[in-house]
């Protein structure tokens, strides 16, 4: 049996979400502001603070997941942006639908896959539902 994804493995996809982005918004940098590489560099730093024994070591499995979850969704969530900005703001959707392609849609299936199989060895569930039952009518 394969060992079970560690919650930390998603703050790593993330660091390497907001590295990706930094690379290519330093090669795009005619179609992005000058910062832009720089504060994704110092978002991909704060990650691996997060992954830090010191800092992790102090929560549960639990709120581990909750943290790793939160920065990487935060990692989608510009990679979004990203391609909103290229589309809508600067009018360049040639740019927009390669960047949406090759990065955006490959990006967030990935993270699909890997939270799915996440869930499926994961000591606390994800998402709570109430179980129900269907029972036939009395009167049938």
């Amino acid at each position: 049996m394969p060992s079970p994804l560690q919650p930390e493995f998603f703050v790593l996809v993330g660091i390497d979400l907001f590295l990706a982005m930094s690379l290519l918004t330093c090669l795009l940098d005619r179609h992005f502001p000058w910062q832009l590489p720089y504060v994704y560099q110092l978002a991909a730093g704060f990650g691996h603070l997060i992954v830090s024994r010191e800092f992790m070591a102090s929560f549960g499995e639990y709120m581990r997941f909750w943290y790793s979850l939160l920065y990487l969704a935060v990692a989608l969530t510009n990679i979004v942006a990203l391609n909103v900005y290229l589309g809508v703001i600067k009018r360049l959707m040639d740019y927009a639908r390669i960047f949406m392609a090759a990065v955006t849609v490959p990006s967030l299936t990935l993270t699909v896959f890997f939270l799915s199989n996440y869930a499926e060895v994961a000591v606390h569930p994800l998402v709570i539902l109430p179980q129900m039952g269907w029972k036939p009518p009395s009167w049938a």
